[in-house]
């Protein structure tokens, strides 16, 4: 089975772009690190986070619409659609405030029996990996 490993932060609510960085490769799989200064107090970063509608690209959704977009409470980073609903990630750790961490396979992916990892953790004045790592 073929894995694929990304940690990130990605909220909307960015000062400026984003730099991504392929910071691991191997014919098993990748990791992606992207990081964000975001200015806001952390507490204002988690609120955004679990509201994916607000910083999700609905083009990068199945029904085009991030509005249908939620992380609800038993675990599930899912999308409602008009006839049924996708999970498109598994949470695996929150922790209410500092980290967020989900697994699954994102839109395609799940296709092809490939997943990954998505770790974020919002912290005020630096940036961190999915792993806890400074960044």
């Amino acid at each position: 089975m073929r894995r694929i490993l990304a940690a990130a932060v990605v909220v909307a609510m960015t000062a400026g772009a984003g730099q991504a960085a392929v910071t691991d490769r191997s014919a098993a799989g990748f990791e992606v690190v992207e990081k964000a200064t975001i200015a806001a107090p952390p507490d204002k970063v988690w609120a955004t986070l679990m509201r994916p509608y607000r910083w999700w690209s609905g083009q990068h959704t199945w029904s085009g619409d991030a509005k249908n977009l939620a992380i609800d409470g038993g675990g599930c980073f899912c999308e409602t659609l008009p006839r049924g609903a996708v999970r498109h990630m598994t949470i695996t750790y929150a922790d209410g405030k500092s980290q967020l961490r989900m697994f699954g396979g994102l839109g395609p992916l799940q296709f092809t029996g490939a997943a990954g990892h998505l770790g974020v953790t919002p912290e005020g004045g630096r940036s961190r990996d999915g792993r806890g790592h400074d960044l």
